[in-house]
């Protein structure tokens, strides 16, 4: 605690075929598993769709659940959704962030872009239908 360091571990889980009734290990043994003070498991969920016309695949809805903590309670999890073009940000976060930085006004709940108002709701919405309003969204944040 003193020296403030953090190590990342990114394993995968394995199948483990010479169990006889199916199951999983670890690579590298038990090590990392005892070591660890915070253990947190990812899985897919759904593919996150996008329909015009045709359906494409914009990203996937990944649960994460922590199955071990020594820092907060175990055998929670949450769903985010990871889009392939903006990774793991969702637009409400993006839009909030605007909104904190000055970028974009915020008056009784309506939300200013450009000369248009707008519900957050819509706002995130239109980002995500419209990639150069989610762009120019963005790089408002990021200044």
């Amino acid at each position: 605690a003193a020296t403030k360091i953090a190590i990342i571990a990114i394993t995968q889980v394995r199948d483990n075929f010479n169990s006889r009734f199916g199951g999983t290990h670890y690579p590298g043994g038990r090590t990392l598993q005892h070591e660890n003070s915070l253990e947190l498991k990812l899985n897919k969920i759904d593919d996150l769709t996008k329909v015009n016309g045709t359906e494409n695949v914009i990203g996937q809805l990944v649960e994460i659940e922590i199955k071990r903590s020594m820092v907060s309670l175990s055998r929670q999890s949450i769903l985010i959704p990871f889009y392939y073009s903006s990774g793991w940000a969702n637009m409400e976060s993006i839009v909030l962030q605007a909104i904190r930085n000055g970028s974009l006004s915020l008056n009784q709940g309506w939300i200013a872009y450009g000369d248009q108002k707008f519900r957050k709701a819509e706002l995130v919405e239109l980002m995500l239908t419209t990639e150069s309003i989610k762009k120019d969204i963005y790089n408002k944040v990021l200044k």
